[in-house]
């Protein structure tokens, strides 16, 4: 984005330009904890189109004056705040550098057991990364750089740089340095016309929290990051921080150096010497999420027109089932019903037909009743005969 032209009575645009963290702790000391693997720290202090590596000598990183020169940090804080010591650049350029410093106390005590030691105050690793304190903290002049820069150095002893922190005990009522410098800077309306850039380590906790403190508390309309000249331990780490910034923070997340030098009213001269030290890894990071969303809400759609059709079918199929079980039931019923009745009718019928007696089972019966029996003779006293039985 281009920085606007000033208008006839319009004071003068205003810039500024947070750095965080950009110490030896974090990138050479390789004994601390939060010390950045070689791939994240090589995207800020090494030159990708050299092809040359570390140095180390114990258990430090070391990197000549030439690839500091020719760092993309190195390059893009020449392009910016070099430009400005030398008379260049649009409006006024406000540089803050924030440096972990860590004093013993209960909030340090906090981060130490999570993080390890780092950052302690009056150390080399709480020092300006090796070769870069003439960018951050370049050497003043009388005329003060023409009114175009203005350098401002804090220290945080706590992970919110907006909370305040003496003798190592968080005050939450109290406001912190950076709170009171960005009150004054962003007051009187400047705050809708303020460019903010963000960049530094480490992406997923530093830069993200003091992202979430400028969002909550002013109004910037114009606030970036930069993906090249920020990085986490992690990859994952660094680009979930950025979408977080992106999606939530409404922050503008930038990857060309030379564009985030002009948006920082700078105009470099060659944006060939701008180069970043890595791919645009946020780029291809954007373009795999929304294409994943955009499979995912395709799944989505597809599995929801799957459920109506299944539960339509289903419910189709159990009042099929329920009918065809109530008929049956019903049938089923009936016709035991019926068979009821027929037997009913038939019992009674038999038992109430009239003219025919009843059957005798008695066999004696059925030969006195039977109509070719005839009477016993008798003799003429009335006696009746009997048959002598045969003798022979």
């Amino acid at each position: 984005m281009e920085p606007r032209a000033q208008r006839p009575g319009e004071s003068a645009p205003q810039y500024i330009l947070i750095t965080q963290c950009l110490q030896n702790d974090l990138f050479l000391n390789l004994d601390c904890q939060l010390c950045l693997p070689e791939s994240a720290a090589s995207k800020l202090l090494l030159d990708s189109e050299n092809g040359t590596g570390f140095r180390t000598e114990g258990h430090r990183r070391v990197l000549s004056a030439g690839q500091i020169r020719h760092s993309p940090l190195a390059r893009f804080l020449q392009a910016t705040v070099g430009s400005r010591t030398r008379g260049h650049g649009d409006g006024v350029l406000h540089l803050i550098n924030i440096r972990d410093w860590h004093v013993p106390g209960e909030a340090y005590d906090l981060e130490r057991r999570q993080y390890g030691a780092h950052c302690e105050a009056n150390t080399w690793g709480a020092e300006y990364v090796d070769g870069l304190a003439e960018l951050l903290d370049p050497p003043p002049r009388e005329d003060g750089w023409g009114g175009r820069l203005r350098v401002h150095h804090l220290t945080s002893n706590t992970l919110f740089d907006f909370q305040h922190s003496s003798g190592g005990r968080p005050e939450p009522r109290q406001p912190s340095r950076l709170a009171t410098l960005l009150d004054g800077l962003l007051a009187d309306g400047r705050e809708e016309t303020t460019h903010v850039v963000v960049l530094g380590v480490l992406t997923d906790i530093k830069i993200q929290l003091l992202l979430t403190g400028i969002r909550s508390r002013y109004n910037v309309r114009q606030l970036v990051v930069s993906d090249a000249l920020t990085a986490s331990r992690t990859l994952e780490r660094h680009l979930s921080a950025l979408d977080f910034c992106e999606r939530v923070l409404r922050a503008e997340v930038m990857t060309g150096l030379a564009e985030l030098a002009r948006f920082l009213g700078s105009r470099p001269d060659d944006d060939r010497r701008l180069t970043r030290g890595g791919e645009a890894e946020f780029t291809g990071y954007a373009s795999y999420i929304q294409d994943k969303e955009g499979i995912l809400s395709y799944e989505d759609a597809r599995l929801r027109d799957y459920r109506i059709q299944t539960s339509e079918r289903l419910r189709r199929a159990q009042r099929t089932v329920r009918f065809a079980s109530t008929f049956l039931l019903g049938l089923g019923a009936g016709l035991l019903l019926i068979a009821l009745a027929l037997s009913v009718v038939q019992v009674c019928g038999r038992a109430g037909s009239p003219g025919r007696p009843p059957r005798s089972s008695e066999p004696w019966a059925r030969a006195r009743s039977s109509p070719c029996s005839s009477p016993a003779r008798s003799g003429p006293s009335g006696t009746p005969w009997r048959r002598r039985p045969s003798t022979g």
